[in-house]
């Protein structure tokens, strides 16, 4: 439809050229309404591929509840003093552990925050989520017990953790959690999973 509609847009465009008069300007902008249509279903969904699937509304959240769901990407929560200081025990650099047939260099830690992101909600079901630029830095195909899970789980006020997605890890956590609380235990559970894939890496290329 949008085509046909551009098509009759450029028709009407090009017989009244020379008049200008109003089927000229009703052209021009019915001819710029379906050009940005047709830019904005193409590069949609390109720009939602950045993130991780689970930060999309899935097809049981309704819209009420979507409003009360807030992502951070964990960057932006860095100056939080107890994440600060769960980011100080990381290595600064990280090596690859994952996809080794494509070689990569180390990474600064500071710059794969930046593609962590910590959701919350009202449901007590909050997660920790990665982009594609932090898979090669963790092992997300780790046997049980994932240390990630670990660390979540050793914490008293989380009652139940799990591997949802392949990028997403989500937890339920009681109310008196904050944000920061969780954001800084987030940290430190992904530096042991990550810690714990470099020591499995070097085992197997010390045989």
């Amino acid at each position: 439809m949008r085509a046909l509609a551009t098509a009759a847009a450029l028709a009407l465009i090009v017989t009244h050229w020379s008049e200008r008069d109003g089927w000229f300007v009703l052209g021009v902008v019915a001819l710029v309404l379906n050009v940005a249509g047709i830019a904005g279903k193409l590069l949609g969904p390109r720009l939602a591929e950045s993130r991780p699937a689970a930060y999309h509304d899935g097809p049981g959240r309704q819209d009420d509840e979507a409003a009360d769901v807030h992502d951070q990407l964990l960057s932006d929560l860095a100056d939080l003093p107890a994440v600060a200081a769960a980011l100080a025990e990381a290595p600064e650099v990280w090596r690859q552990v994952s996809y080794l047939d494509d070689e990569l260099d180390a990474c600064a830690f500071g710059e794969l925050i930046e593609f962590v992101w910590i959701e919350t909600s009202p449901d007590r079901e909050w997660s920790i989520a990665f982009g594609d630029e932090v898979k090669p830095y963790v092992d997300l195909d780790v046997d049980d017990p994932d240390p990630l899970l670990e660390v979540l789980l050793a914490h008293p006020l989380v009652s139940d953790a799990w591997h949802e997605d392949r990028e997403v890890y989500r937890a339920v956590v009681e109310p008196a959690m904050t944000v920061e609380e969780f954001a800084a235990l987030g940290t430190r559970a992904l530096i042991a999973h990550h810690l714990d894939a470099v020591r499995r890496l070097d085992g197997l290329e010390q045989r």
